[in-house]
């Protein structure tokens, strides 16, 4: 009778047991739905969310959709592919240095300031190649994830050329009678560009995200309702014509009285890299490197750029706020040549990359 009386208080335990294991799963399960961003819509939720996770996951959860103009002549390319293309020359005397670049090549010129007075110099039949798929372009990462609430994620993005832009008559604006720029400038070789993203640890929402444009004199910060997303996480990225900047919106977008416009569509290609490499302190290698990186200068390797660590606190919108008050932009549409190549069908052959790739 005891053992009986034993099996019953044994068996009523277990159902307890289970059903208090049923009610604290769902708790946990309830609490953890409600804690995770994204929490309307179903097809946002990730297992990631449940873990920490590692600067490969970050990378690929917000990586950025950009948006090429439809005329663009310039297109994004791999840093290894435009070496490859390049002599190293003194800046100077257009002496050459080395006939053939490579990244090891670049890293061995990382002194200051003897190495500064050198320079790349891009074959210019280069600079109109372009990607048989513009998505196995490589974006350049950086993740930081030494703040106890924030990551900070950088995605760099390389054009071997930078086109000119039309200086003078609303930047060639259909409204101008002339249709004739008075002038053309800005055009240089090697051309980085950037984006940067601030996230919450605890909820995985994007707090502010920063749009690089003509380095830093017209670079934006935006918070995450301010912002198109594609599968709800990935930042749209507008991407000017021939300039490159960074915009959030499609359209018109006014610079210097009117009088060097940048502009940037929405049915244009779209870039969706399936390549994405980190970077690391000293890898690739090329970042230690000090000197141009086009002749006969276009700036420096980001990695020796402060202002791409250290943003601006407020966004550099005076002259687009200026013109948009006054609605000028309506005006502001850009000419582009009609006989502008179409999609892209060849290019050069992506050579693979010593920084860490995420598939």
């Amino acid at each position: 009778m005891t053992r009986c009386y034993h099996i019953v208080i044994f068996l009523e335990l277990h159902e307890v047991t289970i059903e208090f294991l049923r009610v604290g799963f769902f708790l946990v399960c309830h609490v953890v739905w409600c804690e995770l961003p994204f929490n309307t819509a179903m097809h946002r939720f990730s297992p990631h969310f449940l873990v920490p996770m590692d600067h490969a996951q970050l990378a690929e959860w917000f990586r950025p959709t950009v948006c090429l103009h439809p005329k663009e002549n310039y297109w994004p390319c791999s840093f290894d592919d435009y070496l490859a293309h390049c002599t190293l020359k003194r800046r100077s005397t257009g002496e050459v240095v080395e006939e053939k670049v490579t990244p090891d090549i670049l890293a061995k010129y990382n002194k200051d300031p003897e190495d500064r007075a050198l320079c790349l110099d891009c074959d210019p039949a280069f600079w109109t190649q372009r990607p048989i798929d513009v998505n196995d372009v490589p974006l350049y990462v950086k993740v930081d994830d030494t703040d106890a609430e924030m990551y900070w994620i950088q995605y760099w993005m390389f054009y071997s050329y930078n086109g000119a832009l039309d200086i003078g008559c609303f930047s060639r604006a259909q409204c101008c009678p002339s249709n004739k720029a008075i002038i053309e400038a800005g055009a240089h070789q090697a051309d980085f560009e950037h984006i940067s993203i601030y996230v919450y640890k605890k909820t995985m929402r994007i707090a502010k995200l920063y749009y690089s444009a003509h380095g830093d004199a017209d670079g934006q910060w935006f918070n995450e309702d301010q912002i198109t997303l594609t599968n709800s996480r990935h930042p749209v990225v507008y991407s000017a014509y021939h300039s490159h900047a960074h915009y959030a919106k499609a359209g018109c977008v006014p610079r210097i009285f009117g009088c060097a416009n940048d502009f940037a569509e929405d049915d244009g290609p779209v870039w969706e890299s399936n390549n994405l490499q980190l970077l690391e302190r000293g890898d690739p290698v090329w970042q230690v490197y000090v000197g141009g990186l086009g002749f006969p200068d276009s700036g420096d390797v980001p990695a020796n750029k402060e202002s791409w660590t250290t943003e601006p606190n407020l966004s550099a919108t005076r002259w687009s706020r200026l013109f948009r008050y006054l609605n000028l932009s309506c005006c502001c549409q850009p000419v582009v040549e009609d006989d502008a190549p179409p999609v892209p069908r060849i290019s050069p052959i992506f050579s693979s990359s010593s920084a860490s790739s995420v598939r």
